[in-house]
């Protein structure tokens, strides 16, 4: 009841997002239909409303049956927080024009949704709607995940799943804890209290891991660890360089294209840093078993190449490419050697430079990476939307 009353904006949130979603006993976690709520962020990184239409897609119209229909399907991206309803790019979508036809453009799409997810949902809504074109749009945290993340205890989503799977009970479970806290907003904030704990101790684990090893109590790899090294560089203060600055330079103006910053890595694909590994079993047979439906319900499958993660759009601006967006083309190898064209948004990026973006800064200088992103929050601001929008619809008009 406290917790109510005050209402923490940090827990608000949370409790918000709790009620937006309703338990699913296929893919877990669904959106709840016919829903109206404002939702801001915790930490004022963006707000906007959220609204499902009876079936349970954000910003999406209510079935025309007369009408073709183009389904987007994802994660969070593709749901689209970070912006409004009107703002997201599937909602822009709606009422694309193709061959002299209108589509009604629908949001599939699930945060934390993985391979299985979209496989779930894509079964359930072929059953409940005439498909014509769906967009799978696949993330990195699918089946891969950042060192830096996976480092502290994060798996990626096809991971989670594949775990969920041999674990009997744990559908049971997980109903059992997700109306709990969605009853609970005491419980709910254990919940959460006790995940971000688990994520500092393994920080903490890890921290100390560090310093034994640069300590050389711990065998490492790095050349200049040793208990000498490591007594002289925790507790010696050396003294600083004199610094005179002669000639203090104005920073360098905005440009677009980017330049890559200093500490982001980019390759040429023949890199060895950009080797492809085979797709985990798990989502190549998700992958599969989607091909195989999209056959029998006579539906078009067009996996997207979407390059909205900062380190890409950093590489590919300078033609270059990010290990962190190994994924897509691992993607892509898997459903063209199927016979499924591929979507790619990468050339793209480049033309963000020209796009007539409506962002705050219009007109006065070039857009900028944080203009498409929600520096971070890792996902689309309303720029990056319309820009997503943009290539999209280019892309499907050339294509028929």
């Amino acid at each position: 009841m406290i917790l109510r009353l005050i209402d923490p904006s940090s827990l608000s949130y949370y409790r918000k997002i709790k009620l937006l979603h309703v338990y699913h006993p296929e893919y877990y976690v669904g959106l709840k239909p016919d829903t109206d709520m404002f939702i801001r962020h915790h930490s004022g990184l963006w707000e906007g409303r959220f609204t499902t239409n009876s079936m349970g897609f954000r910003a999406s119209p209510e079935v025309n049956l007369e009408r073709p229909h183009l389904a987007c399907l994802g994660d969070s991206l593709v749901m689209g927080f970070g912006v409004s309803d009107h703002q997201t790019f599937c909602s822009l979508l709606n009422g694309i024009e193709i061959n002299g036809e209108s589509y009604q453009a629908f949001n599939l799409g699930v945060d934390a949704f993985g391979s299985l997810g979209y496989l779930n949902r894509l079964r359930e809504v072929s059953e409940q709607m005439k498909l014509d074109t769906v967009l799978l749009f696949v993330s990195a945290n699918d089946f891969n995940m950042v060192p830096e993340l996976r480092a502290v205890g994060e798996l990626s989503d096809d991971e989670k799943d594949e775990i969920r799977s041999k674990d009997p009970a744990y559908r049971t479970k997980f109903r059992l804890q997700f109306e709990a806290t969605r009853l609970s907003y005491l419980l709910m904030a254990l919940k959460l209290s006790y995940g971000h704990l688990q994520v500092k101790r393994i920080q903490f684990q890890n921290s100390i891991m560090e310093e034994l090893k640069s300590s050389g109590l711990i065998k490492s790899d790095k050349k200049d660890a040793g208990l000498m090294h490591y007594l002289i560089h925790s507790f010696y203060r050396f003294p600083k360089e004199n610094q005179c600055v002669i000639n203090q330079t104005r920073p360098p103006a905005l440009q677009c294209p980017w330049e890559i910053p200093s500490g982001e890595k980019c390759y040429d694909m023949s890199a060895p840093e950009m080797n492809l590994p085979e797709l985990p079993e798990i989502t190549a047979n998700a992958y599969e078993e989607m091909i195989q439906l999209s056959r029998k319900k006579g539906f078009r499958l067009i996996p997207v190449m979407f390059p909205v993660h900062a380190s890409a759009m950093y590489c590919l601006m300078n033609d270059r490419q990010s290990p962190e967006y190994r994924f897509a083309f691992q993607m892509r190898n898997f459903f063209e050697k199927r016979g499924i064209q591929v979507m790619d948004l990468s050339p793209y990026v480049k033309k963000i430079c020209n796009v007539d973006f409506d962002f705050p800064h219009k007109g006065t200088r070039p857009p900028q990476m944080w203009d498409i992103l929600i520096q971070g929050d890792g996902h689309l601001t309303r720029a990056g939307n319309e820009w997503a929008a943009k290539a999209l619809i280019y892309e499907l008009k050339r294509e028929r």
